[in-house]
Formats: C-alpha cells, structure tokens, sequence
C-alpha cells in the first residue's frame, strides 16, 4: 500500500514516509501506539528483500499530549527518534525459499522497563533477531525457536566460528567499516556457508524480539527549571537528564521568571535505572550560596517522587546534582518531570570590625545575625528569626549561629536572601563596649559594611515636655554641640564649638545631618559621647511651642546623662471693638461677653464669662480700659467661640456666637469694619395727634428727664467727691 500524504490523528498531523525511490517490495506504516499520558506513537517503515541496494528503515515519530490538545489542523512538532536502517552489504549468490532476508518491522510495543520492541520474521519456524542493547557497545544476534525462549550468542573473538547459526566480528573488523558508531554482524542460516551482511544504527534503548502483542508503559524523564529571580539578568541554567552514557541538555535563555519554556527530554529511560538530573549556573559561581536550588520531581499522577533541598543536593561549585532510580513501572503515571526550583537570589553579607578611634581591624568580637522579621529595627528573639550559615568563621560547636573575628577583623555571613536584618554583638573586642544591634538591608547584591567599636562612651538623652502639663513633646528639632575649647561658651560661629552627630558609634557617610527630631515620647539619645561639657539648643519647637532661644548647657562626667526641657505654648491675642450700628456708629461700652476655651487646652472645654472694662485699672480678662474696646491676652493657640451675653444699654442684644482660631503669636482683630455692632433698641410709640393730650405728655416727659438727670448729676457729684476724698 503506497503512503497517502499526511494523515490526522485526532488534531496531530502525521507525516507518512516513502520508502526510496517508491520501489519497496514491503511496507509497513500503519502501526500507532498511545502512551498511558495520551502522547501518539507512529511507526513507519519499508524493506527490500536480498540483494538490492536499497536502504530499509525503521522510524518511530512521538507526538506529545500537549500538542495533540493544541493541534488545530496544522502542522504539530513532534519528536523522532533516530531512524534504524538495515541494508544488505555483502555478497550473495542465491537466496532460499525460506529466507528473503530481514523485512520490515511488521509491528512494535514496549516492555515495562522501557525497551522499544519490533519483531523481524522469516518464513521458517526459526526466527533471526537483531538486538541493540541500550550501552550502544555490545549487541547480539539471537535465534528464537517456535514457543521457546531466545538463546543468546556468547561474545567471541572474530576468528571464532559458532557453526551452528553465525560468527560474531567486532565493530571495524574484517567485515566491518571503520565508523565505529556502527558494528558488522554476520548472519548465516547452519546450513549454508553464503553469509550476508547487514549494518545497524543506533536507535534510543530498543531491543528486536519476537511481537508478544502486549502493550506496556515506558517512563520518559523530563528536568525543568522554575527562576523565582535572578542574581543577573546574564543569569542561565543548563539543564541535563542522564544515565550511562546517555543524556539530554537544555538551557534556559531570556530574562523571564517563572516556569522557563526550555528543558531537557524527554529521555526514555529503563524503570529501575538510576538516573542523575542537573543544573549548572552558566555564569559560574556558588550555585548553592547564590540561589539555594531545590529539586521536586513528580509523576504523571501528581505525586511527588523526589524532594530534595539545598542541603541534599551534590552541590559542587556552579552545579547541583541529584541521583535516583526510576520508579518501578506501573499502568499509571510513569512520566517523570523533575524541576530545580530557585529560592530568591542569595547574597553575602561581609562585616568588619574596626576601632573607632584609630580605624584598626578588631578580632575577637562575638556576632551573631538575625532577620528583622518585622521591620522595626530592633532586635526582639522571641519574634526574629536566628541566622545560622555555613560562614567560614562559625565558633566551633555552636549551634546559635556565632562567628568569632579572625585576626583580620572580617566575618561573612554567605546564602542570604534579600531582607532586613540586624548585627547582635554578643561581645565586643576586649576593652571595647559592647554595640547596639546594627540594622542592615541586603537588596539586590552583596552587602560590606563597617562595624565600629568604643572604648567606653556615654549617652545623653533630653526629653521635650509641655510647660504647663508635662506631656511629652513630640517633633522637636535639636543639635547638640560639643564645647572644643573648654572655655565654657557658647561660640559655634567662631568655629571653637562642634556639632555632634547623633550616633558617634556609627560611621558617617555622605552629607550626615548633625540635627535630630524627638519621638513620639519627645525624646531623642546621643550616644558614644565622651566625657566633657556640651551645648544643646533647639532649632525648632514643636508647633504650637515657643522655640527655646538660648543653649542649654549639658555635663557629662562618668556617667549617662537624662534631663527634660519643657517648652512653653505660644499665646494670642483677641482684640474686638463693640460699635453701634446707627450713625457713625460709636464704640459701646457696658458689654457683656462669654468665651469658651477649646478642649486641647489639656484639659476640658471651658467657658469664662467677663465684661467690657471701662476704665483703668482692669482686672479681668479685658485688658484695654477704653469703653467698648475689648482685648483678651495670653491665650493658648487654638479654637475658640466668642458669644454677647448682654448688650450695651438701650441696645439690643447679639447672641450669635463668633469662631476664632489663633495660629500665632499675632493678636486676632474685629475692629473697624470687621467691629462687632448692635442695633438700638426701639421704644413705645407716643401719640403725636395734637392738642391737651399732646402737650401734657410732653410736658410730663420733659419734667421727668429734667428729675432723672439732676439725679444721676447728683450721684456722680458724690462719686467724684468719694474718689477724690
């Protein structure tokens, strides 16, 4: 049957191939198989009986599931395995009724442990095989008689004769050729002394034997690699399935994360065998320090096989490594999928110890490195997470983590994923005070840093307090300075006074500010201060404080120093004018008024009550003795409500209440237009028709002011002289 194109199977697009020149005398291409995780086998094949020069092949074409699911009509990759070809090379003179030769491949399976078999037949009731063991080095040629068990040649030397059924010759014999990736064979039937030769080659772990018809299940192994990050972008990994002499490489390419697109195999391998899986960092390197590789592999059924960490790996250099034998075969699941897997980039972390004063290296020192799990800086055991690495200069035995200086002072902490971390000194060089837990972040690279050491030093600590409630102060600007001259004053202009960094234990880079803000609890530390007299002064107060203008002197002899400076709130002013509304509208005096205090005065609102002063000397709150001028003073700043709880005489009342917020020391003004004016009261009419009536009542009325004005210049009278005296 001649090949008839391309051919669909499912959504696979399958290739048939012609034999040579179209002129087979046999053919087979019809023979497909499945594998237990849905990948199509086809096998294709032709032969030529004896004598021609023809080639007669064998080829095995794999379509893996994925493709076939994909598959939409077109052209699917598939994976070919290397083609046998079987030729007739050697002489011959006549051939026999039951023997044409070796034919074409009739039919194929797999055996569980992994072996391609195809059945070659002659017309007789004895079978000639050709067998090619996985090694490629040693192969047989046996004979298979009906119903019994094949018997196997013994490996002899080239001038020996088995005369029974064939002669064994080494690869580039005297019947061989001299490309040793082939072998001779010699075939010969027992009773006829014509031999013929044939050449073979390699084709990946089969085996030719007799067509049992079964069908079983061969595992293939697969390494991937899954990139979480990369130390650089150069960063590549090569990726490799072995055993024996056998293998399959990869390597993975581009920048992206995640699971990479390349990877080695699929390689058939023998159930049983042990296979060894790879990566190596192509840019060289500590492939354990740098990336912490971890290897998983699983089947087809989802279950996990190998889980190795770091620490199981063969790690040598750039190159991890792990052994293991193929899983028994069984009717589910064989296909292995082994990804190396890479934790975040690792980095080294190199600390030196140095004196502070003359920048000498420090041995000695005991350290110990913690990840800040949290974040705040500070050093809390029972919430971050001990450190222990493999550093070269691990104290011997411990099992905390510790590393002890060397003589040059450096210690290196390798492995280490990005993070916050913190230095602990457990103790500090002999005659040096012990620091405080250094706080470094690794991001990104490898981390060097300087880990100063003091002899002993002190720390001053100020905390900013409210004047009038003692609350701390938070957000306070300060700078101390340190007297250089000794004279005892105060001169940082002249250039005889210094400023002081915070942190005289820590080095000091770039443009380091010498100035400092309270906390929260209003209060900041100096520390590594020597003995001597300092200045402090504040440069900014808190908002709503007045700035404390001179600098406060601070002595420091043998031991810590604390103190608390209090800062007073700056006060406003609320002046107000009270006018008529009529006229030219005059000042009114004789108000009263109430002004309600806000609640973060540091106490409750509260509500004073006073009235308008009108002469000196005024001893309530209004502090200005002009009639219907008002002027509150020494106010806290904040929100107040202004409200007239009783008018000027004869005018009528404005209960509206007024918000005035203070925000500086400058007075806050309702004066002029901005004055607050009240309407004049309007009294009875009177009737004005004329007449008695009329004048009566303007003569009662003119009397009647006469009286009450002679009256009240008779009161004032007895004032006047009562003050006098």
């Amino acid at each position: 049957m001649e090949p008839s194109g391309p051919v669909y199977v499912g959504k696979a697009r399958v290739e048939t191939i012609e034999a040579a020149s179209g002129k087979s005398l046999e053919s087979n291409a019809g023979d497909i198989s499945f594998s237990k995780d849905g990948a199509l086998i086809v096998e294709t094949s032709a032969a030529y009986t004896v004598p021609s020069d023809r080639q007669n092949y064998l080829r095995m074409n794999l379509v893996k599931s994925e493709d076939l699911q994909n598959g939409h009509g077109g052209e699917l990759p598939s994976f070919a395995l290397p083609t046998v070809s079987l030729q007739a090379t050697g002489p011959y003179e006549r051939s026999y009724d039951n023997f044409n030769g070796i034919r074409a491949a009739s039919g194929f399976a797999q055996l569980p442990d992994g072996r391609l078999i195809t059945a070659n037949a002659d017309d007789t009731s004895t079978t000639t095989m050709l067998q090619v063991s996985p090694d490629w080095d040693k192969s047989e040629i046996f004979k298979r008689i009906d119903g019994a068990e094949p018997i196997y040649s013994e490996r002899i030397d080239k001038s020996e004769r088995d005369q029974n059924w064939c002669t064994k010759l080494s690869p580039g014999g005297e019947a061989g050729w001299d490309d040793l990736n082939s072998a001779s064979w010699c075939l010969k039937d027992g009773n006829t002394p014509e031999q013929i030769w044939y050449r073979y080659h390699r084709l990946w772990n089969t085996q030719v034997a007799d067509m049992a018809g079964d069908f079983s299940y061969t595992p293939t192994l697969s390494v991937r690699k899954n990139v979480i990050d990369r130390n650089s972008p150069d960063d590549q990994f090569e990726l490799t399935a072995s055993f024996g002499d056998v293998k399959e490489t990869a390597t993975t390419t581009g920048t992206e994360t995640g699971l990479q697109s390349e990877y080695a195999g699929p390689l058939p391998v023998t159930a049983g065998t042990s296979v060894t899986v790879s990566e190596k960092l192509t840019t060289g390197g500590d492939i354990g320090s740098a990336y912490a590789p971890r290897l998983q592999c699983v089947n087809g059924n989802g279950e996990t096989v190998v889980d190795a960490g770091t620490d199981a790996l063969n790690i040598q250099g750039d190159t991890a490594s792990h052994t293991f034998q193929v899983p028994k075969a069984v009717k589910s699941g064989l296909d292995l999928t082994c990804t190396f897997t890479n934790g975040k980039p690792r980095h080294s972390l190199r600390v030196v110890k140095l004196d502070a004063d003359t920048s000498t290296r420090l041995p000695g020192a005991t350290l110990r490195l913690w990840r800040d799990v949290n974040g705040d800086g500070q050093l809390q055991e029972n919430t971050d997470e001990l450190v222990v690495t493999n550093s070269e200069q691990r104290v011997p035995d411990a099992d905390d983590g510790r590393v002890l200086t060397p003589e040059d002072g450096v210690v290196v902490f390798p492995g280490l994923p990005d993070g916050k971390y913190l230095i602990e000194e457990v103790s500090a060089p002999e005659g040096f005070v012990i620091r405080d837990p250094e706080r470094v972040e690794i991001s990104g690279g490898d981390r060097s840093i300087c880990f100063f050491n003091y002899h002993k030093r002190f720390q001053f600590t100020v905390t900013k307090v409210d004047a009038d409630t003692w609350a701390p102060l938070p957000g306070a600007e300060l700078e101390l300075w340190r007297d250089s001259d000794g004279d005892g004053n105060f001169r940082p202009e002249q250039g005889y006074d210094n400023p002081v960094y915070p942190d005289s234990l820590r080095p000091i880079y770039g443009n380091a500010s010498t100035k400092v803000v309270t906390d929260e609890q209003g209060a900041f530390t100096w520390r590594g201060l020597e003995k001597g007299q300092y200045w402090l002064t504040e440069t900014k107060a808190p908002d709503g404080f007045k700035t404390i203008e001179k600098p406060v002197s601070v002595v420091i002899t043998d031991k810590d120093v604390e103190i608390m400076l209090p800062n007073e709130r700056m006060r406003g002013t609320i002046k107000f004018e009270k006018r008529a509304a009529e006229g030219d509208r005059p000042l009114l005096g004789g108000s009263q008024w109430r002004l309600t205090y806000p609640q973060d005065m540091g106490g409750p609102q509260t509500s004073v009550q006073f009235e308008d002063c009108v002469e000196a000397p005024c001893t309530g709150p209004d502090t200005d003795p002009t009639p219907g001028v008002l002027q509150v003073t020494d106010l806290p700043l904040g929100t107040y409500w202004l409200q007239e709880t009783k008018a000027p005489s004869g005018y009528q009342l404005d209960s509206s209440s007024r918000e005035i917020t203070l925000g500086s020391d400058e007075p806050f003004a309702l004066t002029g237009d901005q004055a607050i004016l009240n309407e004049q009261r309007t009294g009875p009419a009177l009737p004005l028709s004329g007449g008695i009536g009329r004048d009566i009542f303007r003569l009662a009325g003119g009397g009647t002011l006469l009286v009450a004005l002679t009256v009240s210049l008779i009161m004032l009278g007895r004032r006047l002289k009562e003050k006098l005296g």
